[in-house]
């Protein structure tokens, strides 16, 4: 019986897990480029804790990339061993940088927070604690308000100090909460598809149809057997016997004496 590829919805989960390690790669150099350019204000938080971290924040960018493009040319592959290696490392990445990294920057952020604001005044004096200049406006339906009420500027990209920090803060939580719950979701895909390449791996309802296959082909095989089968007389078992019929011989000759 040939083997239906797996589907992830409605779609083949290889080709999902090709869009998942897009979406990886994407974000990763997306974060890279932003940093660089100064737009990142995650970074902040960062360097209060240690002057390493930062470029520790981009060594795992960087690492994080490069295991989105291993995923790329696992699923273009098809090969079964790429996408367990891919597996092993997406596991690897989601519980090292969502579960650990995040968590602990998170809580570090939160307590520093501070400290954090008072390092960045100094290091940026020029600040626009203006309402006005260069809001960042969202409107809906004729309504408009303030993103979260930040501004745009040339401290990480927002008005002020302030306004950076609340930020990164903000960055990092949605790292950590809505990253984590689709890179855990994107990485039971990735298993999905590891298995669904395992040509010994059979699921229950593959089980199932394989099972009815082989009862369909027994009851085939009996019914040929039972139609080929060689046929013998049928003996009437109520009759009598041979050895009944002989004593009852004997009993006529006794009579006739």
């Amino acid at each position: 019986m040939a083997k239906r590829e797996t589907c992830l919805w409605i779609f083949p989960v290889r080709w999902a897990v090709f869009v998942i390690s897009f979406i990886v790669a994407g974000v990763s150099g997306a974060f890279i480029a932003i940093t660089f350019l100064h737009r990142n204000p995650m970074m902040i938080h960062l360097a209060v804790i240690h002057a390493a971290l930062p470029w520790v924040y981009i060594i795992i960018l960087a690492v994080t990339g490069v295991i989105g493009i291993f995923g790329l040319l696992a699923s273009l592959s098809g090969s079964h061993g790429f996408m367990v290696m891919y597996k092993i490392m997406f596991w690897l990445m989601t519980f090292l940088v969502v579960y650990i990294w995040q968590i602990i920057i998170f809580i570090l952020a939160l307590v520093n927070r501070a400290k954090t604001t008072e390092a960045c005044n100094k290091a940026n004096p020029n600040q626009d604690y203006s309402q006005t200049a260069g809001n960042a406006n969202v409107t809906i339906e004729g309504y408009t308000t303030t993103l979260l009420g930040l501004n745009y500027g040339e401290t990480y990209g927002l008005a002020n100090c302030d306004q950076a920090v609340e930020a990164g803060v903000i960055g990092i939580a949605i790292c950590l909460f809505v990253g984590g719950l689709f890179m855990t979701w994107f990485a039971f895909t990735v298993n999905k598809c590891a298995r669904s390449l395992d040509t010994n791996y059979m699921g229950s309802r593959a089980r199932n149809a394989r099972w009815d296959d082989d009862l369909d082909q027994l009851q085939s095989a009996y019914a040929k057997d039972r139609k080929n089968a060689p046929k013998y007389p049928l003996k009437d078992m109520n009759g009598p016997s041979k050895f009944s019929r002989g004593l009852m011989k004997m009993k006529l000759k006794k009579s006739h004496k």
